[in-house]
């Protein structure tokens, strides 16, 4: 595909390479879905979230990012129709409408169809610079966006202020976002990805990318989230470790006999480790959280109970 586009002037000839804008919109698109671009609005501390810097810069990027993915949308429509970005996102349509039917007869449809709504914007932004960037241009951009995105979190935390400081000294980091949790979850999916795109053309990138989430998961302090980087750390490796050696079947099996060795180490054998280690074998409580998801899960298997219902107090959680 041609990325080059030219303007006709009275001085000649100026040509740019679409490329460049393709690689801007999804670099935007990751620190705005990421959530790490949320820290200049406030400061997540025992009191709740305290407001403490403009919202100016945020609310400025966020407004240039929704009229770019539109702008873009438009371009390629008028430009080539609707039937390329038709077939792109068909396969979706079906979990589009569940996701709907999940935000209608949720617990709280106005959040979940706001979240269904935010969704739809990075299937929308994805599939239009997968249209127009190669797989080796796309990797690239999303490695080196992981790697400034958790480099700044680590100098932002190891440079804050006395306030911060005291705080990261009891609870954790929390980088460019809102709290340690967010850090840590975003920090274990980045370790997921950088190395499932590892190779020996890209050694380097991805090897300061799983570095740099390493040491993000151990300074967040977020238990939730180290022990999903873990998990997902053994998928992918095992992943690695069978592709191309095994049939298809037999890989399948080996991954469910992997996650019924996750279910038994997290159900069985890791609170009593951690009660003879003197720790709380909860996790501060986590683990009966765990318990009630999958309760609720098994309730509603189809639809669940709405996208962001378990994101805050609801007639879910409301008596822990």
């Amino acid at each position: 595909m041609n990325n080059t586009g030219a303007l006709q002037g009275r001085t000649g000839t100026f040509k740019w390479d679409m490329r460049w804008a393709w690689i801007a919109l999804m670099a935007a698109s990751m620190i705005k879905f990421s959530s790490s671009w949320v820290w200049s609005g406030g400061l997540m501390t025992s009191n709740g979230l305290i407001f403490r810097e403009t919202d100016v810069p945020l609310y400025i990027f966020q407004s240039l990012l929704w009229v770019s993915i539109l702008g873009a949308l438009l371009w390629e429509t008028s430009s080539h129709g609707l039937q390329p970005m038709g077939a792109i996102l068909q396969p979706i349509a079906v979990f589009a409408t569940m996701a709907l039917a999940c935000s209608v007869q949720g617990e709280d449809p106005a959040m979940s169809f706001r979240l269904v709504m935010l969704w739809a914007v990075t299937v929308v932004s994805g599939s239009l610079v997968g249209r127009h960037l190669d797989l080796e241009d796309a990797v690239s951009t999303m490695l080196w966006v992981f790697f400034v995105i958790l480099l700044l979190s680590i100098l932002f935390s190891a440079s804050g202020t006395q306030e911060d400081a005291e705080m990261q000294k009891h609870s954790g980091w929390r980088g460019l976002f809102v709290h340690k949790n967010g850090y840590g979850w975003v920090a274990s999916l980045m370790l997921a990805v950088a190395l499932s795109f590892w190779s020996r053309q890209r050694w380097r990138l991805a090897t300061a990318v799983c570095l740099l989430a390493v040491i993000s998961l151990i300074g967040a302090k977020s238990g939730t989230s180290m022990v999903a980087g873990a998990c997902v750390l053994g998928h992918v490796l095992l992943h690695r470790a069978l592709a191309g050696r095994l049939s298809w079947g037999l890989s399948v099996l080996w991954q469910v006999a992997y996650l019924v060795f996750l279910a038994f180490m997290s159900q069985v054998v890791m609170p009593v480790a951690l009660e003879l280690l003197g720790k709380d074998p909860t996790l501060t409580g986590r683990t009966e959280i765990w318990g009630i998801y999958i309760e609720h899960a098994l309730e509603h298997p189809w639809f669940g109970q709405g996208p962001g219902t378990f994101s805050g107090k609801s007639v879910v959680t409301e008596a822990l």
